[in-house]
């Protein structure tokens, strides 16, 4: 048995919230496992601005929640022909920040946010290095450890990366946050970890209390 890949071309989907034209910040904002967009993009209607723009990529793997019936919830990838997936998911968002970001005025600052598995999607998709952000938030979710540092070295000094975990958060115990943190410290990775009191979701009080102290609107 000898597995090939074909490419084809495929028809994706994105969310948004705000006017590209009007956006000095464009905030694109990469779900976790088995969520859908534009449930979550709808977790960030409170932080929308007349000058923000919020982009919702969807997952290429859509299934039902519960086997053959139930919701449909999406994915970034699995196990399965992992390195495949990884690429047609940087493939497909870099074409949506081409897309979206020939709207928007020069000079708008860029915020890319990965919640969940979205936050290693998020660090997978810039380390490929072809779309431009000014600020890096990982939400309730892991850095890659199988990413090659040395490739990112300067993307990642320059960007900080910005890591929030909620006090209650079931898949963030203390012992996983220490482990993360270790990580970022063995490989010597700038980034500032932020500690809010919550659950497994993006609190968006907190979200624009960091949006206020980092970005100039």
């Amino acid at each position: 048995m000898q597995q090939q890949h074909i490419p084809v071309e495929i028809s994706a989907r994105y969310f948004t919230l705000g006017d590209p034209a009007a956006a000095r910040e464009a905030w694109f904002v990469l779900h976790g496992y088995a969520q859908l967009a534009p449930d979550f993009l709808a977790w960030f209607e409170p932080l929308q601005a007349p000058h923000r723009l919020i982009v919702a990529p969807e997952g290429l793997h859509r299934f039902y929640r519960k086997g053959f019936d139930g919701n449909v919830v999406a994915s970034w990838m699995t196990r399965e022909d992992r390195l495949t997936d990884i690429a047609n998911y940087v493939h497909l968002l870099n074409s949506i920040y081409t897309h979206v970001m020939a709207q928007v005025k020069p000079g708008a600052q860029v915020v890319a946010l990965g919640f969940s598995q979205g936050a290693s999607t998020v660090c997978r998709w810039l380390a490929d290095q072809t779309s431009h952000v000014n600020h890096l938030i990982l939400w309730a979710g892991v850095f890659p450890p199988d990413l090659p540092m040395e490739e990112s070295r300067e993307l990642l000094d320059r960007l900080r990366p910005h890591f929030f975990v909620g006090d209650e958060d079931p898949f963030f115990p203390e012992s996983a946050i220490e482990q993360q943190q270790r990580f970022f410290e063995t490989h010597e990775i700038p980034y500032r970890l932020h500690r809010f009191s919550g659950v497994h979701k993006v609190d968006v009080d907190v979200l624009k209390g960091w949006a206020e102290s980092h970005l100039t609107g």
